[in-house]
């Protein structure tokens, strides 16, 4: 295990939580914006679950999260993003909120008049996550590859009234993608 491997679920922890208890402070709310874990390629079935290494993934994400003080975790209604999420969701003790992935205004603004000031987890799909990331303030999020499920979108919102723009930290979480 290399030596990045082995610190950087505490660096994004330090990071998120550092942000997360000082919001008083510093008016930020902290998203952490995922795509689904690894899926069953079924041609025929537009709901697959998670293949093992989604699974892991899925836990891995979990792990990562396991020092933040998550407050709200959403999910599309599709099996993947709900079984990707309910890990995490379940070690922060607060159940999956099913949201509309094409509607990342309605999500921006539930998250912002919501969990103000806290750390929220949102997780989506390649098609849905730059949009997501665009309507949380990032001008020119990054695309998602069909096959690339281990990105991870620190995104640190100023709080309604704050000064300042959106931050983007872009991580990587679990086995990589290409591997």
């Amino acid at each position: 295990m290399s030596l990045k491997t082995r610190f950087m679920p505490f660096l994004f922890a330090l990071f998120v939580c550092f942000f997360a208890v000082s919001s008083d402070t510093f008016g930020v709310t902290t998203v952490v914006v995922v795509r689904h874990a690894e899926k069953v390629i079924e041609p025929e079935n537009r709901d697959p679950v998670l293949t093992e290494e989604g699974v892991e993934r899925a836990q891995a994400l979990a792990r990562l999260l396991s020092d933040v003080p998550i407050q709200a975790v959403y999910s599309s209604s599709y099996q993947r993003t709900r079984l990707t999420a309910a890990p995490a969701a379940k070690q922060a003790g607060v159940e999956v909120r099913i949201r509309d992935p094409r509607d990342s205004g309605g999500l921006r603004d539930e998250i912002l008049k919501g969990h103000s000031g806290g750390a929220v987890l949102v997780v989506g799909h390649s098609n849905t996550v730059p949009s997501v990331l665009a309507a949380l303030g990032i001008e020119n999020p990054p695309a998602i590859a069909d096959d690339a499920y281990d990105d991870c979108f620190l995104v640190l919102v100023p709080d309604e009234g704050e000064e300042g723009e959106s931050f983007l930290l872009h991580l990587h979480f679990g086995k990589n993608s290409g591997d």
